[in-house]
Formats: structure tokens, sequence, C-alpha cells
């Protein structure tokens, strides 16, 4: 099928570049469709103009999330800031997923995943005994 960019273009931003559904309204293939999209520069730049939309959108709910009146919806916001690369940039760095506690001497040694944040349960724990090398005495 031949396609037309011009007309494809205003489709693509309309359509929050959803290739199937633009091919449904076109009843043409949804595979066919999508590597003409990907093989025209001005097409491609629309699909990466929808994402860029949609990034701009996603920042406007998270700052008005910090401007909410409840405080729950401040904290998450905040809390998905800091997980940015600019709340990185300024010394926020995620935990580690993995957890592990060594004794100062001899002792247990505590190995943990630690869950994310949203899951309740205790993680799991694997135990064992720091033993001493034949070279360390």
């Amino acid at each position: 099928m031949k396609f037309n960019a011009e007309a494809l273009r205003p489709m693509i931003l309309s359509m929050n570049a959803n290739v199937a559904a633009m091919a449904d309204s076109l009843a043409c293939d949804s595979e066919e469709l999508r590597t003409f999209i990907f093989n025209t520069p001005p097409l491609r730049r629309a699909m990466d103009e929808v994402i860029a939309r949609g990034v701009d959108r996603a920042v406007a709910v998270l700052f008005s999330g910090l401007d909410d009146e409840h405080y729950g919806n401040q904290m998450m916001a905040a809390r998905e800031f800091m997980k940015s690369r600019a709340g990185q940039r300024r010394g926020f760095n995620h935990a580690p997923d993995l957890e592990l506690k060594m004794p100062k001497t001899g002792g247990a040694l505590t190995l943990t995943w630690l869950p994310p944040e949203t899951l309740k349960p205790e993680p799991p724990m694997i135990e064992g005994e720091v033993m001493k090398d034949d070279d360390d005495e």
C-alpha cells in the first residue's frame, strides 16, 4: 500500500502514535505502516514528538502532585522526582536492592534482598556463618 506522509503526521499526533489504531482506521497492515513511519524521517520525528508530549504531561502531573493539598500526594510526587536523574545529580540515589551486613569479627553473616517499598511482607533472608580461612591465622 502507498502511504501519504503529509496525511499521516497529524494522524500520528492525534492518535498518540498508536500505529495499530491508525492501521485499523486506514484498513492497512500495521507492520507495513509501522515500517513506513520509521523509515520516513518527518514521521519518525512525529512519533518522537508524541513521546515528548507525554513526558511533558507526566512532569505537569508531578508538579500538580507537589502542589496538591493532600500530603500523601505531595510525598508520592516528591519521591518520583527524587528517583529522576535530576534528583540523582543532587545526591538522591536509590537504595540498593541488596543489603549485606558483615560482622566485625566472626558471628553471623546476613544477606537480605530488599523488596520494593510497596511490598509489606518481610524480605527473605539467607543466614550463614563467617568462616575463617587458614590464611587468617
